[in-house]
């Protein structure tokens, strides 16, 4: 596990280990040059071939570089060497303030002295715009002096300008973290400053003032239980004293005190004096125990939830994405009433209705992402279940050289001991057909991965591998003797959580089709080509970098298969926490851009000339046929005219239909084709509508080519539409001067990847998902004010289009006639691709004219036709995924 020490790594020479962590191991290592010794924090080698995690981990290197404090430990270096990324520190030799508190209740005057250098060092970082985020005693080191020094800014943010760099980093500890941090919203200062209070309640009284079996549990009573009295366990502590804990800790960041210098103050005065220090005022109209946040409304769709957790130490480290996971469930903890199961939906004649075909269709509304009790007391007749808590169940037990397997601490254990090595271990019992789920966690900090086998044969030597890691990321192989087949490739899902927290895995085998799914939402869908016809299911796990991988499962149930795959199982559930679910961040010079921001998808567009200006951002990554989605949208910035829009049947930038609403309650409906955009439904004023900068819950459900829309909860539009299986995205448009801004969260949306003909557009630039069996189509459509020019433009121009660098014969032979369109003419160029192997492929489009062409449209209103050429006018690429 310490297989550096005694070697190099850059100039420092590696001792003993000195602290180990889930992100990093921390050495006692001598630089030769200076003569010194250092703390040398290295991180696991993976984490260096991550593009993402190497970016974040420069920025916030030197975040930590340039704070230079009294009381802040000194960074001297960082840097890369032989594939591993290291922090170099000051070395001290005294301990940490965790192990003063656990030696016993401190003096008053030791407390005083560390909350006072604490509270300058946090000081002096939140004016340099760092916010710590894991303010506790192990963060605290002491030197031989008995001077404190807060250390590990390694996962601190700057509060400005790195949004961008995203990652799985750690954000805080359960015990130590602030209600606002612990329902993921926004925080500044004040958090750390709660935090602060956290370890003075320890300090005084030798005990946490939330403890719960979980670490859930733990983070609820912050956000909603009444602080204890510290003088329950220190009977003798000056209530003035009492008096600072109760506003350090106030549940509103808005009755503590507004920086740590000040709670330092109150609490030095508190000592000296024995007056009671003044407070924050307290708002008659504040319920301390109801969260709120005026963004997320208490109707909003619940994210995630997670409802077992693992047997974890008192000091466990959740990542920004598992907390955020947690806030689902806190909300249903809180709720004084229960929630019914999910929107109950009649025959509305509201006036407002845009009802476009005869007759009242009525689809089924989205539901919130399904919870681990409906998924469990689902009214399964169970095949078979086990909770592990009989070392004589079915599973089998043993060890190898590499691995140890069997029954342990009433869970099923994996251990793999050795880097690079995995284990599968299968039931004896075969199955046709079924739908297995079980809960599942890593118990240690090691990188590697864990998941359900499907399908296996009697020897465990062909079956397909349902795998996920500690970074919210999934995969599908197929193992067989001859070696093991990525079916599904490596990709992020927001529905996974991260590090130590349990994830529910569930999969499905019916008629020769394999559908996987993470706590709730549907990952993947795949053939079943080992075909067995009679087949067994198991566990996995395996280790990345190191050994030491201690996976863990509960909760292992077999119920027989539904009757059929729904077509509206949740596929696509995104809160927007970070910019990994392939949304595309873009910004441009002139400040029209879409990015993540806090929490959000987030649409800007200047007002350009004329009102009208759009931003289209859409995932390319997921296409669906019909489906059912939920969204919330908010313009922040903008005047009455300004519109937020759901896009769905996404193509590309010309083809897909669009659904705004708009700051002064106007409900327009578009068909976007080759560019053009007719409206089906034009500024049709809905009551239903939040007008200005209020949320807007949007519900959409196509079926069958009928589209029903509702908005806060109230049905608004109803259409037959010609739809076209594609992608699912968001629209901003600019009503006035200066800037329209618009943002978006808790998508959730179910729906099935389509089989239909899938259309991919060689220019977009994207991704595009087809399965092995489903006929894909190269299209692309030239438009222009007249034939003639359409004429003029296939004269002239020249096409190369390649497929995985091989090029295709005489491109210009599928151009299909000139047609005319609402707005003149069109012709449209189709190639059907031949079939493609299971994997990625690329395929590029460059056209140049010998001529300057035109469209005859005047799109950058200069009152001149825009033109084209000579030379290069248009070049992209599609990535084509096939999956079995």
């Amino acid at each position: 596990m310490f297989e550096y020490i005694g070697k190099k790594i850059g100039p420092y020479e590696v001792g003993e280990p000195i602290g180990q962590g889930g992100m990093a191991t921390v050495y006692k290592a001598f630089q030769s040059s200076m003569t010194r010794t250092v703390a040398l924090k290295v991180l696991p080698p993976q984490l260096a071939q991550n593009a993402i995690f190497l970016a974040r981990f420069r920025q916030e290197a030197q975040v930590i570089a340039r704070l230079e404090h009294a009381h802040i430990l000194p960074v001297y270096d960082y840097g890369e060497s032989a594939g591993l990324l290291y922090i170099v520190m000051r070395y001290l030799d005294g301990g940490s303030l965790e192990q003063r508190i656990d030696a016993g209740r401190m003096p008053l005057r030791a407390i005083n002295k560390y909350v006072g250098q604490i509270a300058a060092a946090l000081d002096y970082a939140h004016q340099q715009g760092v916010i710590h985020r894991d303010i506790k005693p192990s963060n605290v080191l002491i030197d031989r002096q008995g001077d404190a020094f807060l250390t590990d800014f390694g996962i601190a943010k700057m509060a400005e300008g790195t949004q961008d760099l995203t990652g799985a980093g750690v954000i805080g500890t359960p015990q130590y973290m602030s209600p606002e941090q612990g329902q993921g919203l926004a925080i500044d200062a004040r958090s750390d400053v709660y935090s602060l209070g956290v370890m003075l309640y320890e300090m005084l009284t030798g005990r946490l003032p939330y403890e719960a079996d979980t670490p859930l549990a733990v983070v609820v009573k912050h956000i909603t239980a009444p602080l204890p009295s510290a003088r329950l366990y220190a009977p003798d502590l000056p209530e003035s004293i009492e008096t600072v804990l109760t506003t350090a800790l106030a549940k509103q960041p808005a009755e503590r005190y507004a920086t740590a210098g000040e709670l330092a103050a109150a609490l030095d005065q508190a000592i000296r004096a024995g007056v009671r220090p003044q407070t924050k005022p307290f708002s008659p109209d504040h319920k301390p125990t109801q969260p709120s946040d005026s963004a997320r409304p208490a109707s909003a769709p619940r994210r995630r939830l997670r409802i077992q957790l693992p047997r974890l130490t008192r000091r466990i480290l959740l990542t920004s994405a598992a907390f955020v996971a947690l806030i689902g469930l806190v909300v249903v903890l809180i709720a004084s009433q229960p929630q019914p199961s999910g929107p109950v939906v009649g025959v509305i004649t509201d006036p407002n209705i845009v009802t476009l075909t005869p007759g009242s269709v009525t689809p089924t509304l989205v539901e919130p992402t399904p919870t681990l009790v409906s998924a469990v007391s689902g009214g399964c007749n169970e095949l078979l279940f086990d909770d592990f808590s009989d070392p004589a169940g079915g599973f089998p037990r043993g060890e190898n050289n590499s691995a140890v397997w069997g029954y342990r601490d009433g869970e099923y254990r994996l251990l793999i001991k050795l880097a690079n090595e995995f284990e599968a271990r299968a039931l004896r019992q075969d199955f046709p057909d079924y739908a297995v789920e079980v809960d599942a966690y890593f118990a240690s900090e090691s990188p590697g991965d864990y998941g359900l086998i499907l399908g296996a044969d009697s020897a465990t030597t062909r079956y397909y591998a349902f795998i996920v890691d500690d970074a919210q990321n999934f995969a599908v192989t197929r193992r067989e003797p001859s070696g093991t087949t990525q079916v599904r490739d490596w990709a992020f899902a927001p529905s996974l959580n991260t590090g130590n927290t349990v994830n529910r895995l569930r999969a499905v085998r019916k008629g020769g089709t394999l559908a996987m799914y993470g706590n709730g939402v549907l990952l993947a869908v795949i053939s079943d080509t080992l075909n067995l016809p009679q087949a067994r299911i198991g566990l996995i796990a395996a280790s990345f970098g190191s050994g030491g991988v201690d996976a863990r499962f509960d909760n292992f149930r077999v119920c027989p298969p539904p009757e059929s795959l729904s077509p509206t199982d949740v596929s696509l559930v995104d809160a927007f926490d970070d910019d990994r679910n392939l949304w595309g961040p873009i910004r441009y010079e002139d400040g029209l851009s879409a990015f993540i921001e806090d929490g959000q998808f987030q649409l800007s567009v200047p007002y350009v000339a004329a009102p009208g200006r759009a931003l289209f951002k859409w995932n390319p990554a997921f296409a669906t046929g019909d489906f059912e989605l939920e969204v919330e949208s908010r313009i922040v910035e903008g005047v009455e005219d300004s519109r937020a829009g759901i896009m769905f049947g996404v193509q590309d930038i010309d083809n897909s239909y669009i659904l705004y609403a708009s700051a002064n309650r106007l409900l327009s409906f578009y068909n976007r084709v080759g560019g053009d955009q007719p409206a089906i439904v034009l500024d049709q004023a809905v009551d239903a509508i939040q007008p200005g900068d209020a949320v807007n819950r949007w519900k959409v459900a196509v079926s069958n080519g009928l589209v029903t829309a509702w908005l806060n909860d109230e049905r608004v539009l109803q259409a037959s539409i010609a739809y076209t299986a594609g992608a699912i995205g968001f629209a901003c448009e600019a009503g006035s001067p200066p800037l329209t801004h618009c943002v978006f969260d808790n998508l959730t949306v179910r729906g099935q990847p389509s089989t239909g003909a899938a259309i991919v557009y060689p220019l977009c630039n994207c991704r595009r998902e087809v399965r092995a069996s489903q006929p894909a189509l190269i299209a692309w459509t030239w438009l222009a004010t007249d034939a003639g020019l359409i004429d003029d433009f296939l004269s002239a121009i020249t096409m190369t289009l390649t497929i995985d660098g091989r090029p295709l014969d005489n491109p210009a032979q599928y151009w299909g006639a000139i047609e005319p369109n609402a707005t003149g003419a069109q012709a449209r160029w189709v190639y059907a691709l031949p079939p493609l192997a299971p994997g990625s492929h690329i395929v590029e489009l460059s056209v140049s004219a010998a001529m300057v062409v035109s469209d005859g449209r005047d799109a950058n209103a200069d009152g001149r036709p825009d033109t084209l050429g000579p030379g290069e006018i248009f070049t992209g690429y599609a990535q084509v995924v096939v999956t079995p």
